[in-house]
C-alpha cells in the first residue's frame, strides 16, 4: 500500500481495521482507551496519554507489514514518519 496524500483518511481507516495497538502491553498498561490507535500513521503520531514503555508488539502487527514500516514503539516516540525525521 503506498500512501497518498489524497487519501490519507481512507488509509487511516484501513490500518485502524489491522491495528493491534490495543492488545499491547504498552497500551494497556495504561489502564483505559486512548483516543486513538494506529500511532504509526504520520496523521496519528505519539499519544498524550501513554507515559511508559512496557512491551512493543509493533514488530507483529500487520500494519507496519503493509506499510514497511521499521520502528517500534510508536505510541511514545512518534509516527514512523516523526522517528525517521522526515
Amino acid at each position: 500500500m503506498n500512501p497518498n496524500p489524497e487519501s490519507d483518511e481512507g488509509i487511516l481507516e484501513t490500518l485502524e481495521v489491522m491495528c493491534i495497538c490495543e492488545d499491547c502491553p504498552t497500551y494497556t498498561n495504561m489502564g483505559k482507551k486512548d483516543d486513538y490507535i494506529t500511532y504509526c500513521y504520520h496523521l496519528r503520531g505519539k499519544s498524550k496519554k501513554i507515559k511508559k514503555e512496557v512491551k512493543c508488539l509493533c514488530p507483529d502487527c500487520p500494519v507496519l507489514v503493509e506499510m514497511g514500516y521499521t520502528k517500534t514503539f510508536y505510541c511514545t516516540r512518534g509516527s514512523e514518519k516523526e522517528q525517521k525525521g522526515k
